[in-house]
């Protein structure tokens, strides 16, 4: 029986790709000419990080277009989701204008 693993990671706008080697009962063994085709789509998004008094501390974004999702979260790009709330929107529609939307990444920094 012949087995093998893919695994595919998904990461703030980009995307790796990795497969492991296949073997045959137990034993290791090489495929000539295989190749494995992994096809992925990166979601546009917009994160919005914000502090414990819901002041917008950064801003992410893998998109350039008006076509994203927004989300907000608390701390850091992996904190917990939170809504976007009023105050966070009006801060976000402020803001919005200044920055850069080519810059891929982190596009804004709460200096203060």
């Amino acid at each position: 029986m012949v087995g093998g693993l893919l695994l595919v990671a998904v990461l703030a706008g980009g995307v790796a790709a990795a497969s492991s080697s296949l073997s045959s009962a137990g034993t290791s063994s090489s495929v000539a000419g295989a190749s494995v085709v992994v096809n992925a789509t990166v979601v546009p998004v917009r994160l919005i990080v914000v502090d414990e008094a819901s002041v917008i501390r950064e801003v992410w974004s893998n998109a350039s277009g008006s076509e994203y999702t927004l989300q907000v979260r608390l701390g850091s790009r992996s904190g917990p989701d939170l809504p976007a709330t009023d105050e966070v929107m009006a801060q976000y529609v402020s803001l919005a204008s200044g920055i850069d939307w080519s810059v891929r990444g982190l596009a804004y920094v709460n200096q203060t």
